[in-house]
C-alpha cells in the first residue's frame, strides 16, 4: 500500500487475511498508520517517498497540503493548495527496489498525488503482482495524451487496464479543463495480469 495514508486500505485487506506492507511519507500520517496497524502483526509500516530512479536517494522536500491527503512531491491546484509547508522524508526508494527488496506481492495499491506516473514508467519487474491499482490525478497532469500514454505503457507490459471513466471536460487542446470541472478529477485505475 504505497501512500497508505492512516491505513484505511490496509485494514480492509488485513480484516480479509491479506499482509500488507504499507509506505507512507507525511509525517503525522506515518504515525496514524503506524497506531491504526499496531495490533495487526502481518502489517508491516515504512516512512519514505516513492519516487522516480532519477530521485533516488535525494532528499526531496514533501510539499504540505492544507488536506491531510494532498501532500505531493508536485505543486497540486485547486482547494488542495499546499499550506507553505515542507517535510523533508528521510528516504526516497524506487518501485522496483520496494518490489525487489520487500516482497513477493501480489498486489500493490498507490495514491501518491501525482508521481504514479514517473514511478509506474520506471518498473520493468513486476515480480509476482497480479493486480494493481492507483490513482490518476488529472490536476498534476492534466494532458490526455499523458494519461493515454500511461494506459499505453501499462498495457504494452502486459495488463489488462481498466481505468473509471475519465472526466468528461478537455479542451480542444486536449488538456483537462478545470474551469469547468470544480473537483480534482482524480481517477482509479486497475489493472491486472
Amino acid at each position: 500500500d504505497i501512500g497508505a495514508h492512516k491505513g484505511y486500505f490496509a485494514l480492509r485487506a488485513l480484516a480479509q487475511g491479506a499482509s500488507c506492507f504499507c509506505i507512507e511519507a507525511e509525517e503525522h500520517n506515518f504515525e496514524a498508520l503506524r497506531r491504526n496497524l499496531a495490533q495487526h502483526p502481518t502489517a508491516r509500516t515504512m516512512r519514505a517517498l516513492v519516487v522516480p530512479p532519477s530521485m533516488s536517494g535525494v532528499l526531496k522536500p514533501l510539499k504540505m497540503s492544507r488536506k491531510n491527503t494532498r501532500h505531493s512531491l508536485f505543486e497540486v491546484p485547486e482547494g488542495a493548495a499546499h499550506s507553505g509547508d515542507v517535510q523533508v522524508v528521510p528516504t526516497s526508494l524506487t518501485l522496483g527496489l520496494v518490489l525487489a527488496s520487500h516482497g513477493p506481492f501480489d498486489a500493490v495499491k498507490m495514491n501518491i498525488e501525482g508521481a504514479e506516473n514517473d514511478v509506474l514508467a520506471s518498473v520493468t519487474d513486476w515480480g509476482a503482482v497480479k493486480k494493481l491499482v492507483f490513482e490518476y490525478s488529472f490536476d498534476v497532469w492534466p494532458d490526455l495524451a499523458v494519461y493515454d500514454s500511461l494506459i499505453e505503457a501499462l498495457t504494452r507490459q502486459g495488463w489488462k487496464v481498466h481505468p473509471e471513466a475519465i472526466p468528461s471536460k478537455f479542451r480542444e487542446d486536449g488538456w483537462w479543463d478545470r474551469t469547468v470541472t470544480r473537483a480534482n478529477d482524480a481517477r482509479l485505475i486497475w489493472c491486472f495480469r
